[in-house]
């Protein structure tokens, strides 16, 4: 508290150390600058805001070195701010590409003022800054910036300044197969929010993929549109039950209800199951399979009610429950 005190005395009055004059052969700037690296925290922040009110050369190369290192935020922009009285907006420029986002942010603030920006550094500017700054369009020439900051660490700010113009958004698509698969995701997403009928003519397309990535198999069953059959020999167990669900399997449905099947891919085929087949499923050793089951059994009109006393009879208690948990609903 001592030292806090004295540095915003200091702060107050820069001149008085001053006239003080050296001392063993060393001024008051020199003191500064042998104390900053020795401390931390609030106190080392408060000896750099101290250095700051003196305009010597030492003053100017300590802050150009402590803001290539900085790490905060706050004191970055205010490092930056200083040094700007020195040297020209211009310096800041590389920063806008660095790795650390403290410089690259206060580095923003500043080039925005600038009117010779290139359209990636524009670009950047824009992914960095939370404030209205006009990115360069998102167009054939400019193409190659934003995918080239979609693939990198900005993607998720990159996708909001493309959502605030979706026609030019629509652009990705001709680089669909160079995006990430959380892109493609969104593309899809955005699309069919803007232009429903273009992003159902999409999904046609990428369902004449076999390998098509189950995200895209989701959206077309969410827009109510038709698989391939195809579809039956996916490698993902999920797009193999969508398949299953939309009738495709129809003709092969034992193969599903087996206890090699995947639970999704069997409970997609009860949805397609004559009603005695469900009550012969009220005994599978699956608990889901058993219960899911009993729910559709549940939602016929003229369920086969002598067929699941039967089951209500069994041994096995899953089987009885399930069983019963259906004649209780028909109030047998």
């Amino acid at each position: 508290m001592a030292q806090m005190a004295v540095i915003q005395s200091i702060i107050s009055h820069p001149e008085k150390p001053i006239s003080l004059g050296p001392h063993e052969g060393e001024d008051f700037l020199d003191l500064l600058l042998r104390l900053i690296p020795q401390s931390s925290g609030g106190v080392k922040q408060a000896l750099t805001v101290c250095l700051m009110c003196y305009q010597d050369e030492r003053t100017t190369k300590f802050l150009v070195e402590e803001f290539a290192r900085c790490t905060d935020p706050a004191l970055a922009l205010r490092l930056a701010s200083r040094i700007e009285l020195e040297r020209d907006i211009e310096f800041f420029r590389p920063f806008l590409w660095g790795e650390k986002r403290a410089q690259a942010l206060a580095s923003a603030r500043l080039c925005r003022r600038l009117e010779n920006l290139e359209p990636a550094e524009r670009l950047r500017v824009a992914l960095l800054l939370d404030s209205e700054f006009e990115p360069p369009p998102l167009s054939e020439q400019n193409l190659d910036l934003w995918m080239a900051e979609l693939k990198g660490r900005h993607r998720l700010r990159v996708r909001q300044l493309a959502e605030r113009r979706p026609d030019e958004a629509l652009l990705f698509w001709s680089r669909w197969a160079d995006l990430a698969v959380g892109e493609q995701e969104w593309l899809l997403i955005l699309t069919a929010r803007h232009n429903l009928d273009l992003s159902k003519a999409k999904l046609y397309r990428l369902l004449e993929d076999p390998r098509v990535p189950p995200f895209v198999v989701a959206l077309a069953v969410e827009h109510q549109l038709e698989l391939p059959a195809a579809l039956l020999e996916h490698e993902d167990f999920l797009v193999r039950a969508a398949a299953i669900f939309q009738g495709h399997a129809d003709d092969q449905l034992e193969r599903f209800l087996s206890s090699e099947a995947s639970d999704a891919e069997t409970l997609a085929a009860l949805h397609r199951c004559e009603p005695k087949r469900l009550v012969d499923c009220l005994g599978d050793e699956r608990w889901q399979i058993r219960g899911a089951a009993s729910r559709l059994l549940c939602q016929l009109e003229n369920p086969p009610l002598e067929e699941i006393r039967l089951k209500s009879e069994s041994e096995e208690l899953g089987t009885k429950v399930a069983a019963l948990s259906v004649l209780e609903r028909y109030r047998v």
